[in-house]
């Protein structure tokens, strides 16, 4: 292939990374898990069940969640089917047998919140994802080919994966080894332009005691998971096949994951992005609009409305692009309307009165004004000052 076709290639890949896993709106992959069951008997299925619902625990609130909670899968179960494994059948099993188990994530996250444990709600994070093998770094049209256990492991517990470039330039200034050494800093500025909050390295050995087969799957592993700033996470695992290494190393980096996106929450509430949405039409819209942010946990407040138009104070805890990725996925198109902007209001007073005088000159979003959600950010105090920008959506039609 000639180099400039290659070099083409790959920056397509790349650039379309997000393509290889579901979109962050689809059905939540945690819904559904498939794990081996011995035959079709009660006692067999009932094992099952039980790995199942450990799976769903781990995937929706980490490893903590999957030792110390415990509930009857009976009482999130939505449904179960047989169906053949891919395995081949051998002497032991005649017809080798998975059982495909459905919960109700809702019911599930509410257990989970009544015992303590914090749970994905929405959306994972997007996560840039780097890859060194023992030949050296791998770019997404590699991994895909070589190590699909990998991104089949995140997409199992629901993550986007967004590769880096791997240009020349990358390539140079970041060293593996560095980084599995402690030395991060290089990576974490190659991967600042990214804009991503959550970095992750893993370095691949082939396992030095397999041969043949097993030497391609068998890996040992080194997984280093950073927050844009630092590293917060950092392990080896031993040489095994690589999908059950992938599957415990996600299992792993969930709950951590998680904690760091429930402390950006907790410090996103001192803030408010102002948000204004056009296409709200109806009462219908209004509700729709509104459920979205209930569904995935983000706290808002409603500070005023004008025909089509409706201002929120968003409490999010990510970057501005981060925030228009999920206005994406909530169906919100970016916008500039050429009306008016819409001035925040007291929804119990006059309706179209215009702000409060003791304000004058000030930003339309600096006063949060009363509470006007039909559920207030529970638990998070007062919204403070908006962020200056205020970010422009369209809802789009159904």
């Amino acid at each position: 292939m000639p180099p400039m076709l290659g070099r083409l290639l790959r920056a397509v890949v790349c650039l379309l990374g997000m393509a290889l896993l579901p979109p962050a709106f689809a059905a939540d992959p945690v819904a559904e898990v498939r794990v081996d069951v011995a035959d079709r008997s009660s006692e067999a299925r009932d094992a099952a069940l039980r790995r199942a619902l450990e799976q769903a625990v781990l995937r929706l609130a980490g490893e903590r969640a999957k030792t110390d909670f415990w509930i009857a899968p009976d009482a999130v179960l939505v449904s179960y089917q047989y169906r053949r494994a891919d395995a081949p059948p051998d002497a032991a099993n005649a017809e080798p047998l998975d059982l495909v188990v459905r919960f109700d994530l809702a019911a599930l996250r509410r257990e989970l919140g009544q015992a303590g444990f914090a749970s994905w709600s929405g959306p994972r994070p997007k996560v840039l994802f780097w890859v060194h093998g023992p030949q050296g770094w791998v770019d997404a049209l590699e991994l895909g080919a070589r190590y699909p256990a990998l991104i089949e492991a995140a997409q199992a517990y629901g993550y986007t994966l967004q590769f880096p470039q791997l240009d020349i330039a990358e390539r140079q200034a970041v060293q593996a080894e560095d980084v599995g050494y402690g030395a991060a800093s290089r990576w974490l500025d190659a991967s600042a332009p990214y804009g991503l909050s959550w970095q992750l390295l893993v370095t691949l050995r082939p396992a030095a005691s397999a041969g043949g087969e097993d030497a391609a799957r068998s890996h040992a592993s080194d997984w280093v998971l950073a927050d844009g700033e630092r590293v917060v996470e950092q392990f080896s695992l031993p040489a095994q096949p690589l999908d059950d290494a992938a599957q415990a190393a996600w299992g792993r980096l969930t709950g951590r994951v998680l904690e760091g996106d429930r402390v950006r929450r907790q410090l996103a509430a001192d803030r408010a992005w102002q948000v204004e949405l056009a296409g709200v039409q109806s009462d219908e819209d209004f509700l729709r609009a509104l459920s979205l942010l209930e569904r995935d946990d983000v706290g808002y407040r409603v500070l005023g409305a004008a025909p089509g138009r409706l201002l929120l104070a968003l409490e999010w805890a990510g970057s501005a692009r981060e925030l228009e990725r999920q206005a994406r996925a909530w169906g919100w198109e970016e916008a500039r309307p050429a009306a008016p902007p819409v001035r925040p209001v007291d929804l119990d007073g006059d309706f179209g009165a215009p702000p409060p005088a003791s304000d004058p000159g000030s930003d339309p979003g600096s006063n949060p004004g009363q509470a006007g959600s039909a559920r207030p950010a529970a638990g998070r105090g007062e919204a403070g000052p908006a962020a200056p920008a205020r970010h422009r959506f369209r809802l789009s039609p159904r």
